[in-house]
């Protein structure tokens, strides 16, 4: 897929280089875990079955099962064999979406701290593909994690707006991510500002659906799972922290 083709170039990839992923097995996401705060994460139903995703509910459903198949498309990006970038790390769902695609501040919340108490620092990555209205509770808990070395990766969101209208984007703790297309141009509905931290793929990228098709998925939400992934990659490597990745 281009976008882990493009993630592992230094420079913008071509025809020739559009397939081509220089994967580092020595460093593939082994010995992490990450927290994918979504809709849930169903293994059943993709490439990505035969790990454990227990975790937490907090709109009273089931972390193991996704009604919506968001959750389970950004896990693929994240871990799966064929298309994930650290396809050896550790999955966690923490449910904080319903089945219709809504959330609210509190769930947000609540499965940052429940997260919190139970990550591993250095050890541990946070995928948080959703975008909600500014909060200075919810940004609080993102700068909460920060400083106990828990990154958080974070979307910029899908509006062509200021991502520091939006939480949990603007937090100074987030890292967050807004999307570009194969030629390293913003999409144009990609939100801007100087609350994005980093810009990565999100056009066309393959995902695993809940229904267990192949789709191919486009926004800021998928871009921050390629950042979340790398980061991922990078903590596996024993000369590495978070400090300096």
């Amino acid at each position: 897929p281009w976008p882990l083709a493009r993630i592992s170039a230094v420079n913008t990839i071509e025809r020739a280089t559009f397939d081509t992923y220089i994967h580092q097995r020595a460093a593939s996401g082994q010995g992490i875990t990450i927290y994918v705060l979504d809709t849930g994460v169903d293994g059943l139903k993709s490439n990505i079955r035969s790990r454990d995703f227990a975790g937490a509910s907090f709109v009273g459903g089931n972390p193991k099962e996704d009604p919506h198949g968001h959750g389970t498309s950004i896990a693929s990006v994240l871990v799966d064999p064929w298309i994930g970038v650290a396809p050896s790390a550790s999955i966690v769902s923490v449910q904080v979406v319903k089945a219709n695609g809504m959330t609210d501040e509190s769930a947000i919340i609540k499965g940052l701290q429940w997260v919190h108490s139970r990550a591993k620092p250095g050890k541990s990555v946070v995928n948080l593909s959703l975008t909600s209205a500014k909060s200075k509770y919810l940004d609080s808990a993102i700068l909460a994690m920060y400083r106990a070395n828990i990154p958080v990766f974070t979307a910029a969101g899908n509006f062509y707006s200021n991502a520091c209208h939006y939480s949990p984007a603007s937090s100074p703790g987030a890292f967050t991510v807004a999307a570009s297309d194969i030629n390293d141009r913003l999409m144009d509905f990609s939100n801007w500002g100087e609350c994005v931290d980093l810009i990565a793929p999100g056009y066309h990228a393959p995902t695993a659906w809940a229904d267990g098709r192949w789709n191919l998925v486009s926004g800021t939400s998928v871009a921050t799972a390629y950042v979340a992934g790398v980061a991922a990659l990078f903590l596996s490597d024993p000369e590495l922290n978070v400090t300096k990745v």
